[in-house]
């Protein structure tokens, strides 16, 4: 079974799948589907590492395919941990590290690197069903410019869309539902909305628009080691502004996503899971950098302090 995976890992990660996520500064968006609460006292740790590569422009729905001189690509990871204080309330801090994000052109090449961004957030089960196995799970956050901002490469000032942090707070909501219809098989929602403060800096005066993003997915167990997910999210971002009354026209989408993850348990609650997000349909306003693909693979460790 171990080299089925291992298999099945090298497919995923050399096969050639085109897919879109904004470029923006700051962490990137890891479509893990790992959404459920903690126990009582149980804790977790988690690394993941994504790479993503684009040479492609998008205009509205379709994409310029002659961009021959111009591509991106980035290195990054992200550590987690979380801890439940009791039954109901849990915390969760991320932060992010760019091992490089790097925009070529034909005669240039722009590359940040270093400390991205920490988030902390609060979840709370507001509601749980034993009879019905139904889950209702708010939880509130917010990401913190910790790292590297207003970054040069020598003496050359560095785009936004390439720096490691995002130069500013943002406030994120969410709210969870969760239904286990049998012993393999449950189904889950989550909507979500991500407001942006004004970036102020040395180089930079420029809001990004707000977010919502609503996720639909299932979970199926093919054995207690063994599980697959599938995810579909649409998410919808306002355009940026580099003035209160100055938008940016090039800016802002809508987007469907199709999400397939894989995970695999191993050695009392060890877990490994790759994942990717694949686009059904794309919108983008004007004229943008498109990904073509991003690729994760994620460690977790659970641990029980129920002495």
């Amino acid at each position: 079974m171990l080299k089925i995976l291992f298999f099945i890992v090298l497919f995923i990660l050399f096969s050639p799948i085109i897919f879109g996520q904004h470029f923006a500064a700051g962490n990137p968006v890891l479509s893990d589907l790992e959404q459920s609460y903690l126990s009582e006292k149980e804790f977790i740790l988690s690394m993941t590492y994504q790479h993503s590569y684009s040479n492609k422009y998008s205009k509205e729905d379709y994409v310029y395919s002659d961009t021959r001189f111009v591509n991106f690509n980035s290195n990054y990871a992200e550590f987690r941990t979380a801890y439940a204080f009791t039954s109901k309330f849990s915390a969760f801090f991320n932060l992010g590290y760019f091992f490089n994000k790097t925009l070529n052109y034909d005669t240039i090449t722009y590359k940040g690197y270093g400390l991205g961004d920490a988030a902390i957030y609060l979840k709370y089960r507001l509601y749980y069903s034993k009879n019905a196995k139904f889950t209702l799970l708010p939880a509130i956050g917010i990401l913190l410019p910790v790292g590297v901002f207003d970054q040069k490469d020598g003496n050359l000032n560095l785009p936004i869309s390439v720096q490691p942090s995002s130069g500013n707070f943002k406030i994120h909501g969410s709210i969870y539902m969760s239904k286990v219809m049998n012993d393999k098989l449950s189904i889950s929602s989550i909507c979500s909305y991500e407001y942006a403060q004004l970036i102020d800096s040395r180089n930079f005066y420029y809001k990004y628009g707000d977010q919502w993003k609503l996720s639909f997915f299932t979970t199926y167990k093919f054995s207690e080691r063994i599980k697959a997910a599938v995810q579909f999210r649409f998410e919808n971002k306002d355009k940026s502004h580099l003035a209160i009354d100055k938008i940016v026209e090039s800016s802002g989408y809508k987007i469907i996503m199709f999400s397939p993850q894989l995970s695999y348990r191993f050695n009392d609650d060890w877990q490994v899971a790759v994942f990717a997000d694949l686009p059904v349909y794309r919108y983008y306003n004007g004229v943008q950098f498109a990904p073509s693909y991003s690729l994760s693979i994620k460690l977790f460790k659970k641990l029980d302090f129920n002495f």
